[in-house]
């Protein structure tokens, strides 16, 4: 019986193995639109090459449509160069009060947590 293997370049402990080339095509245009296979990858028969993917880009996520944690939210600044100005729509989308206002330190603060620069400019939650 013939087989048909989807093979990721430079890993082989992932490699699978289809039925038919219908059957492996399907599945890695399934992956692709949930966006759980994007590295490069491609389809062979164990002779040659019958379809190739190039490696796509994660689309970019919305954070100001997600809710989140003040310690989630702390950890998304801290990862980030620059404030972003998407981080004001996560305050608002959250339902946090903007106490940005208040001093050089604080972002923002929910009913019982602060969230603030600390000495290190890092973004750190308090209990209030």
């Amino acid at each position: 019986m013939k087989t048909f293997n989807l093979v990721y370049p430079g890993n082989s402990d992932f490699n699978t193995s289809f039925k038919s080339l219908k059957e492996a095509v399907k599945y890695v245009e399934e992956a692709r639109n949930d966006h759980s296979l994007n590295g490069e990858c491609y389809i062979t028969d164990g002779f040659k090459t019958l379809k190739e993917y190039p490696s796509v880009p994660l689309p970019e996520l919305d954070f100001s449509k997600i809710k989140m944690s003040l310690y989630q939210f702390a950890d998304l600044i801290n990862e980030a160069d620059d404030w972003d100005l998407k981080f004001n729509d996560i305050i608002e989308h959250n339902g946090w009060v903007d106490t940005s206002h208040v001093d050089q330190w604080s972002i923002c603060e929910s009913d019982t947590q602060k969230l603030e620069f600390d000495d290190n400019a890092q973004a750190v939650v308090l209990d209030k």
